[in-house]
């Protein structure tokens, strides 16, 4: 999961206000990781729910609420297709629109 530009500053200011995230997710087909299935990008923005202090304090837990605002999928593998074509997924209405090795914005 990444903060802003630079994690440590854009983490400790959102303590008095709130700052972007973004994380991607990969997903394989095997357990070496060699053979990419699928992809996950998400962004958003995060707030600091708790104390702002336990930034100084390392061992302290910081409650933040995260909320996602973009969301988009890479697929890797022709046969994943199959399954955002055919409506067998919550890909919505364009899923005959979804090429491999091509990213698709998901409407939240």
């Amino acid at each position: 999961m990444t903060f802003g530009w630079n994690a440590g500053q854009l983490l400790r200011a959102g303590a008095d206000g709130d700052g972007a995230w973004k994380e991607q997710f990969d997903y394989y087909d095997d357990p070496l990781c060699r053979s990419p299935s699928f992809t996950v990008h998400a962004a958003g923005r995060y707030v600091v729910a708790g104390d702002a202090d336990a930034f100084e304090d390392p061992g302290r837990i910081v409650e933040v609420d995260f909320s996602v605002q973009r969301v988009s999928v890479v697929v890797w593998k022709p046969r994943l297709l199959e399954n955002v074509r055919t409506g067998s997924s919550e890909c919505g209405d364009d899923g005959a629109l979804w090429e491999v090795s091509s990213q698709r914005l998901i409407d939240l």
